[in-house]
């Protein structure tokens, strides 16, 4: 990803990481995957470490951020979800060549395909494998949608 958008990474990382203590505890209080961590950097952390036998608290985890995002409506949980998955995205981004978008509005189609995914991904208690659920669904939107442009041309 272009360097403007990991300034723009930084930026949300920071900003979720000085969020009101009040959501973060909210969310704690709902989700039992949250409760073992006292805040934002230490779920951040969690959801970095990528040893195979962490496999299920992460998944957990990106469940219950999932989760919250929709019903809460606040903009931290986008915000940690982007930051958490940051790797999947950039690795997906140095994928894309396309000669119907314009490069530097990649790191947005991507960002974008994201965020969508986040919105209509079905999640409840029996979904597994999320992450990957996750890198699916936002390559399928990426593809479709570059795709579609292609196809105007």
């Amino acid at each position: 990803m272009s360097s403007a958008l990991r300034t723009v990474i930084e930026r949300l990382r920071r900003d979720a990481l000085a969020a009101p203590r009040r959501v973060f505890d909210e969310s704690r209080a709902r989700h039992a995957a949250l409760a073992g961590h006292a805040d934002v950097a230490s779920v951040l952390a969690a959801l970095a470490d990528d040893r195979e036998h962490t496999y299920p608290e992460r998944d957990a985890l990106t469940r219950a951020l999932l989760s919250e995002h929709r019903t809460s409506g606040e903009a931290l949980w986008a915000s940690v979800l982007i930051v958490a998955y940051y790797p999947m995205l950039s690795r997906l981004r140095h994928r894309l060549v396309s000669d119907a978008v314009p490069r530097d509005e990649l790191d947005q189609v991507v960002v974008t395909a994201f965020l969508a995914t986040l919105g209509e991904l079905p999640v409840d208690e029996h979904a597994d494998r999320i992450a990957m659920r996750l890198r699916q669904r936002t390559e399928r939107q990426v593809f479709a949608f570059l795709r579609k442009e292609r196809e105007q041309q």
